[in-house]
């Protein structure tokens, strides 16, 4: 073989070279013998049982197992914030509250018409139980007293309605004006959302001035009927209108009740609250500033598990099931690999004609983050208790048989055809022609030939 013969030309002149200097540094009478035998220098290794695996690694990014985007349930001028990006929160934690100012004013308000309410059911009730009396009279000039105070209020409902509308019809130009201004870039988003909060108080508050009127009204219309009830004196026609009259005034202080319930609820509502724990990951909301229904405030992510999800062909997706380990590489964090387990498996491709797989992560002590990109390594196919060698050992000729060398007691090597299985592209299985115990030459072997003798210098 050309390249045998000239790389043994090249080690006998580096030998003779060698052997030269030491004569001439030594003398002649030093004992050193020229030996004109060159042998090729290899390394040997010894076949033991090992593994080896075929993997297919996949790329994909760590996304957080759980998420939750946090808004408010009514928008609202921000009034304090409790956590900040990185904190850790728990289900249940206060992240921040909105200025109840505005609800506070129609609780008192609706407290207010409460107490009205009641006072017409008391009223309703006490005309239902005089109507059959005795003392007409005293019962008479009583109700006319309770229906000029009425009307007295009504009087000054009146005075409130015309305030009322006037500041309403003032806030709803006002609106208009800015909305127009706002539309054409002229104001702030933040002066438009104040104009609009002004337009909403507004408007509330004369629909609260109406509801009064006309719970005064009803209130009017029972004390004229039980009025007319006491004066007609006939008992039975008397006593159900009176019974209405008493129903119609307790389902008017139900509404108003409701009404109350809903304001504290709003109230409580002001109040926005972590629904997982986790870490916050974005916060959007400052002081003073308007949160609003329609974009994130806080968001929060649990990070005690990752996900990464990788898209996988059909080589090797018969080979994962939901429920195995696997190896996944984040080479920002450390080369060693990290366990993960598989928790979903598509039953079928998408636009990309790839298989999605999900595998979870444990990340107790917060190590990994997400973002960081990870390498996912499935296992195709594996051999245990196998004769591995390297894969440049195996060489093959012009035939396209596939040979070792494996060297002799005597210190020679044979030529051992084999067959190969299982490889990793570093490693390769070999099924038949080389034995446990053997040692295969796995340096130096491109220079050998068959029956050689070699001059091992490393053994592993």
């Amino acid at each position: 073989m050309k390249q045998n013969s000239g790389y043994k030309i090249v080690a006998g002149l580096l030998s003779v070279a060698f052997l030269t200097g030491c004569a001439a540094i030594g003398g002649a009478g030093n004992g050193i013998q020229e030996d004109d035998r060159i042998l090729v220098p290899v390394e040997a290794m010894s076949v033991v049982p090992q593994t080896i695996l075929n993997e297919l690694a996949y790329a994909g990014q760590l996304t957080p197992t759980r998420q939750s985007v946090v808004m408010p349930r009514m928008q609202g001028r921000v009034s304090e914030i409790f956590a900040d990006v990185g904190d850790r929160v728990e289900e249940g934690d206060l992240l921040f509250s909105l200025d109840e100012r505005d609800i506070q004013n129609q609780i008192r308000t609706l407290e207010a018409q409460h107490g009205q309410a009641l006072s017409g059911v008391a009223s309703a009730q006490n005309t239902l139980a005089n109507v059959t009396g005795g003392q007409f009279e005293t019962q008479v000039v009583q109700t006319d007293t309770q229906i000029e105070g009425l009307l007295v209020q009504l009087e000054t409902n009146d005075i409130a309605m015309q305030n009322a509308a006037t500041a309403y019809e003032l806030a709803a130009e006002t609106y208009a004006n800015t909305s127009i201004l706002y539309e054409a870039g002229v104001v702030s988003r933040s002066v438009y959302d104040q104009t609009r909060s002004g337009y909403d108080q507004a408007a509330n508050a004369l629909e609260q001035v109406r509801l009064g009127r006309d719970q005064l009204n009803l209130n009017l219309d029972q004390a004229r009927r039980g009025r007319d009830l006491l004066t007609e004196q006939i008992a039975a026609e008397n006593r159900n209108a009176a019974t209405i009259g008493v129903s119609a005034a307790q389902a008017g202080a139900n509404v108003v009740a409701a009404q109350l319930a809903n304001a504290a609820a709003q109230l409580e509502d002001l109040n926005v609250r972590s629904p997982i724990s986790g870490v916050v990951n974005v916060r959007n909301v400052r002081v003073d500033e308007f949160a609003t229904m329609q974009a994130p405030s806080f968001v929060i992510i649990d990070t005690s598990s990752l996900n990464v999800e990788v898209r996988v062909s059909e080589v090797i997706i018969n080979r994962i099931n939901v429920g195995d380990d696997v190896d996944i590489v984040v080479s920002t964090h450390s080369s060693e690999p990290i366990r993960g387990v598989v928790r979903t498996v598509s039953p079928g491709v998408d636009h990309t004609n790839t298989f999605g797989v999900t595998i979870e992560i444990e990340n107790q002590d917060g190590q990994l983050r997400a973002g960081m990109f990870a390498e996912v390594r499935f296992v195709r196919d594996a051999a245990h208790n196998a004769v591995i060698v390297p894969v440049n050992a195996v060489r093959r000729n012009i035939q396209g048989d596939q040979f070792a060398y494996l060297l002799n007691d005597d210190g020679t090597v044979s030529r051992a055809y084999v067959t190969t299985g299982i490889s990793n592209g570093r490693e390769i299985e070999v099924l038949s022609g080389i034995s446990f115990g053997d040692e295969v030459i796995v340096r130096g072997q491109t220079y050998v030939s068959d029956g050689e003798e070699v001059n091992v210098v490393a053994r592993s």
